[in-house]
């Protein structure tokens, strides 16, 4: 009974060392002094849908992805002829046919006089990682894009405020590499006179973590000092903990020389926001806002992400948020630029007008990376339309009271202008197109030569005008109409006429009877 208890021992060693492996939370394996595979354990069997057969020697590579495979085996071959620990990241095929990252390690193990007899090995999944570093490398893309498109020059700063990142604006103006401009209080890209006081007020900014503002003289690459508005902002995490600075360099030479008045860095700021010319924005490719300017959040009183979902807000009037809504995606859809106006309410309830244009940003190959949006305040122009098409309105009723028509002819082009009341007296619709044609179409056959005749000599003499006649209509009814132009000069010398006409058959009509 002993003997059988001790002889049973090894086995249910090695079957428990076995469901150690087939448990871990990792794929494992084993493989020959030569690299040929002998051993895998259950959940490399379970992910791959392998069998023990299937995966044994060199047949567990049917498993990994095509782009991968060489530069796997010829790494695996080089570890071999090494007999050093070796790791390589390559995708390996899951038994539903969907491909996943996998970090591939490898440890040789040795006999007594140093020679591999074994290889352990275990095939770890680092999907989620990947993605995760694609994500970062995308976002950092990004940002990098956005940088380099800044209308200015963008520094980032860590903590210390030591420069991390600089964009190409940057480069080109200093003439500078990055690691040079990160000795900038020792180089001379800060004109000598200003050196100190930006030194003393970048380490205040950095000791208590205020905003950084300031005004300084930097030199360009040939060596022309420019004035440059500097702005800093940190960067915080969770707990409020600085993790770096983010600066804007503004150049703001043109206004300095301009505007003697404006010395003060408030003066300078003020300047500077007043003179944008509206509320900016940009949004990604599907359109969703990133980021607004402050002016943006003023108006609105709502904060960016409150104003993501404007689509399904109280910002835009309700009688034109379908239009908007069509208009944006229309833009989204096609790449076209966004134009349309609409009314947006103001933080205190009121709507005003604004006109909404928007440029798509694209990448080399064309593809749109992101939207710049500019909202300008139209309230002003469209209530003066309004007010216009009111006295449009009110002066095409009291020419129709008086039956007095106006008009106007440029002698060059033949072009002419008829006002509503002029189509009516000749007894054209609004189609027809103003002409001297259609006058004399019109004019009684007795009087057609005696207004030819007028017109002649006012149009060659440019000189005033001042003649009545009959028109025969259609339905074989007779006007008497006044006709009184005036006579002034182009652009061209040439001589356009502005007149009226007056229908006066009730005064002919009374006359004869």
């Amino acid at each position: 009974m002993a003997s059988a208890g001790h002889s049973s021992e090894p086995a249910r060693q090695a079957q428990d060392a076995r469901l150690v492996v087939d448990t871990i939370p990792t794929l494992a394996w084993s493989a020959r002094s030569d690299g040929s595979a002998d051993f895998f354990n259950q959940r490399w069997l379970d992910y791959t849908g392998f069998s023990a057969e299937q995966a044994r020697d060199w047949g567990w590579t049917v498993a990994l992805h095509s782009d991968d495979l060489n530069g796997l085996v010829d790494y695996w071959r080089s570890v071999l002829a090494s007999g050093e620990p070796g790791e390589i990241e390559a995708r390996l095929r899951r038994f539903d046919g969907v491909y996943r990252w996998f970090l591939f390690r490898a440890t040789p193990s040795f006999d007594n006089d140093g020679r591999v007899v074994k290889w352990f090995g275990t095939t770890t999944d680092i999907e989620d990682r990947k993605r995760a570093e694609d994500a970062l490398r995308s976002n950092e893309q990004n940002l990098r894009l956005i940088i380099d498109t800044v209308p200015g020059f963008v520094c980032t700063l860590n903590a210390a405020g030591e420069v991390e990142l600089v964009n190409r604006q940057v480069l080109e103006y200093f003439g500078k590499t990055a690691e040079e401009l990160k000795n900038w209080a020792t180089s001379d890209a800060v004109h000598p006179d200003d050196l100190p006081r930006v030194i003393d007020a970048w380490r205040r900014s950095v000791e208590t973590g205020q905003p950084y503002v300031l005004e300084l003289r930097q030199r360009r690459a040939d060596g022309v000092y420019r004035w440059f508005q500097s702005r800093a902002l940190p960067a915080r995490d969770m707990e409020g903990r600085i993790t770096g600075w983010y600066m804007l360099l503004t150049d703001i030479d043109d206004r300095k020389r301009a505007e003697d008045a404006l010395r003060t860095n408030e003066q300078s700021l003020r300047l500077i926001v007043d003179s944008i010319p509206g509320f900016v924005a940009t949004l990604s490719a599907g359109g969703e806002i990133e980021l607004v300017n402050r002016q943006t959040l003023d108006y609105f009183g709502k904060t960016v992400e409150e104003l993501k979902n404007w689509a399904t807000s109280d910002a835009i009037h309700p009688d034109d948020l379908p239009r908007m809504v069509d208009a944006y995606r229309r833009a989204i859809e096609t790449g076209q630029p966004l134009d349309v106006e609409n009314r947006s309410r103001r933080a205190d309830g009121m709507y005003r007008w604004f006109h909404v244009r928007g440029r798509p940003q694209r990448d080399a190959e064309g593809h749109i990376v992101r939207w710049y949006h500019l909202v300008t305040d139209i309230d002003e122009r469209k209530r003066a339309e309004d007010s216009l098409r009111r006295s449009e309105a009110y002066l095409t009723e009291a020419q129709h009271l008086s039956r007095t028509g106006s008009f106007g002819c440029r002698v060059s082009s033949g072009e002419m202008f008829w006002s509503e009341e002029t189509f009516r007296i000749f007894g054209y619709d609004r189609a027809t197109k103003p002409a001297l044609e259609a006058i004399l179409q019109r004019v009684h056959p007795e009087d057609k030569a005696m207004v030819q005749e007028q017109i002649a000599r006012a149009t060659s003499e440019g000189k005033d005008c001042d003649l009545e006649y009959r028109l025969l209509l259609p339905d074989d009814s007779v006007k008497h109409v006044h006709v009184v132009a005036h006579a002034v000069k182009d652009e061209t010398g040439g001589f356009e006429f502005v007149g009226a006409q007056l229908d006066v058959t009730e005064q002919w009509q009374a006359r004869d009877e």
